[in-house]
């Protein structure tokens, strides 16, 4: 969703900024004292130490590149936000939330920093705290497209579909470019097929493909999955199973969609597309994934 990482404005010589200047010893006791850390905050500070015992940048397909060197006399809050961005391109959704656990308690009036922490929580799948993250971020900026985009999503997983369209049409309007349209349609066209209006979910994830014809990013996966769901609530397996595949072969990180497509490639008779589509499942999902999956991928390949 995010193409550049937000410009930071830090204030100097204030309190908060000598709170973050200090050795990380003392960081570390001084914020156990004063907040609450979330237990990805926890996990995310058992990295640092020293200098040499900070976080690598393992595994990250665009590394981050900190402009600003940390010395051993401290580390600066541009760093923490770097960090939080480093482990959101990690997946590693409970440390990025925990980083920025940190930056809105140092900076809780820099939006920045609620879109980011927003985002972590959001594909976390913590819909209650991402949906606080961006409703500060509205109250903060009403015409920000990332904050109503997103509380159409949080809302929806919530299922409080009527607050959802309307943040979904909000979205719509407030889109300024067409990856931000193609977003925004495929999100409300999910809205509608949760809610069964079928009819208006087809429609939206069609205008993806008009925005974007051909179109192969995550929203336009997600588009076809949608479509995919619609044609088998219409009783046309067959041609659902077209936009499954091409849901697959685009690829998205999330996790539903493969356990939803693996269970009906199984009904079809499709046994390998199963598997493989379990296996994503599970991938993506980690220690949250259903045991339901291993052991179907367990009798599909007889084992």
């Amino acid at each position: 969703m995010y193409d550049k990482y937000p410009e930071y404005d830090v204030p100097e010589k204030n309190i908060v900024q000598r709170f973050f200047a200090q050795r990380w010893s003392a960081i570390i006791i001084q914020i156990v004292l004063t907040i609450v850390l979330s237990v990805g905050a926890g996990r995310a500070l058992d990295s640092f130490g020293t200098e040499e015992d900070m976080p690598q940048e393992q595994a990250i397909v665009e590394p981050v590149i900190i402009e600003q060197p940390v010395s051993s006399d401290g580390i600066s809050i541009e760093t923490i936000q770097s960090y939080g961005i480093n482990y959101i391109r990690n997946q590693q959704f409970p440390e990025a939330e925990g980083m920025y656990d940190l930056a809105v308690y140092a900076e809780p009036n820099n939006i920045n920093n609620y879109v980011w922490r927003g985002y972590a929580n959001i594909n976390g799948g913590d819909y209650i705290e991402a949906h606080a993250d961006y409703s500060t971020v509205i109250e903060m900026d009403a015409t920000s497209f990332d904050g109503h985009n997103s509380l159409c999503w949080s809302y929806g997983e919530l299922e409080q579909f009527d607050n959802a369209l309307t943040h979904c049409n909000t979205a719509i309007e407030l889109s300024n470019t067409p990856v931000e349209s193609v977003i925004a349609y495929e999100n409300r066209c999910w809205v509608n097929v949760e809610m069964g209006n079928y009819d208006d979910a087809y429609r939206d994830c069609m205008k993806v493909f008009e925005i974007q014809p051909n179109c192969s990013f995550e929203s336009c996966a997600l588009a076809h999955y949608n479509l995919g769901r619609i044609l088998l609530a219409q009783d046309e397996p067959l041609t659902a199973v077209e936009h499954f595949n091409r849901a697959y072969l685009y690829g998205a990180q999330y996790a539903q969609m493969y356990l939803d497509m693996g269970q009906v490639y199984e009904d079809l008779g499709y046994d390998a597309a199963a598997v493989a589509s379990y296996e994503k499942y599970i991938q993506l999902a980690g220690e949250e994934s259903n045991p339901m999956a291993q052991s179907r991928i367990i009798d599909l390949r007889g084992e």
